[in-house]
């Protein structure tokens, strides 16, 4: 965190001090907060266009109950705007880190939980940089899952790049498309 924190800023000001960054990611690529709910975007795309979701607050899970942190947004909803979200989101990620550091328990690192074959449903989320990845999982008490779908956020949230691109320039797509933060292993779904 000792280099990590003073780079981002120097990023930031890279960033923040060139017009031409402004030009090219202010106004563009917009996204209306409903129209991101009803195209079902996660993650800091979603927050960019000023909805506060976040599966680590929605639902919390693991230690993250115990950790103090906002949940970042912006009402703009262009490329600027989830650029915005995502800078606070990595300030935000350092500090939990360093609080999660700061309340890390002794004891053994890895608990052995033995064999667990379960029957019956369950459903998950978590919240990962670009969004929510939702998990469904049948067992039917065999040592493999009877079924396992896995929804990540990539392949919903590059589906708004029709939504977000339409009436701006070609030239604006590969900012729109970097706002999106699409990842392709994500999209492969």
């Amino acid at each position: 965190m000792k280099i990590f924190r003073p780079r981002l800023a120097e990023y930031e000001d890279l960033f923040d001090g060139s017009s031409i960054w402004h030009v090219r990611t202010k106004n563009v690529g917009t996204l209306s907060a409903s129209d991101a709910k009803d195209l079902g975007i996660t993650g800091p795309l979603l927050r960019c266009a000023g909805v506060k979701a976040d599966a680590r607050k929605d639902d919390p899970y693991a230690a993250y109950p115990e950790l103090d942190f906002e949940i970042p947004t912006r009402k703009d909803g262009d490329v600027y705007a989830s650029y915005e979200v995502r800078m606070e989101e990595m300030r935000i990620s350092a500090d939990i880190i360093d609080q999660a550091l700061d309340n890390l328990p002794t004891g053994p690192v890895q608990t052995d939980l033995g064999r667990i074959e379960p029957v019956g449903e369950g459903i998950s989320r978590i919240e990962d940089p670009r969004g929510e990845i939702a998990t469904y999982v049948i067992g039917d008490g065999g040592d493999k899952p009877y079924r396992l779908r896995v929804r990540t956020p990539e392949y919903i949230n590059v589906s708004a790049l029709g939504h977000m691109s339409r009436g701006y320039k070609i030239a604006d797509l590969i900012a729109i498309i970097g706002g999106i933060d699409p990842c392709l292993g994500g999209i492969d779904r």
